[in-house]
């Protein structure tokens, strides 16, 4: 192998930043935030491994052991690990398997496997999923404000 070969590789890799970042609401999620767009067609989540069929980066992060579902949007992937997992080895996985099929020129998402998956779904299956990205991403006190002022708002109309 030749010194250029093994600057070359090193530096395209290199040139995919990944950060993670855990939240503080559910610690089974970590959020990834991608340098490169991953998706520009919109959020997709697979709630499991069958619903990530046809999707390379779907399929890539559910053979890792441990995931439990995936939304990618865009730069940012959101994972759900099953609670005995540990994101310790997961995390470093995770991004290499985002880097990888970055490096391959194939979409994250088909969109015949969109299409496919999105027909598939019930409206109570899709109805269950966003209530369960809500449950598990949005703080409470914003979902369930107790007064216009808590969101924000504020009346000017005596001012």
């Amino acid at each position: 192998m030749s010194d250029a070969q093994s600057v070359d590789l090193p530096l395209v890799v290199l040139t995919i930043g990944i950060r993670a970042e855990l939240s503080l609401a559910d610690p089974d999620t970590c959020k990834f935030t991608v340098s490169r767009s991953l998706h520009p067609g919109g959020p997709f989540f697979f709630g499991n491994k069958e619903r990530a069929a046809g999707s390379p980066l779907g399929e890539r992060l559910f053979a890792l052991p441990g995931v439990a579902n995936v939304l990618i949007a865009e730069c940012v992937v959101t994972i759900g690990k099953e609670p005995s997992a540990s994101w310790s080895g997961l995390k470093s996985a995770i991004g290499t398997a985002i880097r990888t099929q970055l490096l391959t020129g194939v979409p994250a998402i088909l969109k015949m496997a969109v299409h496919a998956s999105t027909q598939e779904r019930s409206d109570a299956e899709l109805q269950a999923a966003v209530q369960e990205l809500l449950d598990r991403e949005v703080n409470r006190s914003i979902a369930n404000p107790t007064s216009p002022t808590e969101l924000g708002f504020c009346d000017f109309r005596g001012v």
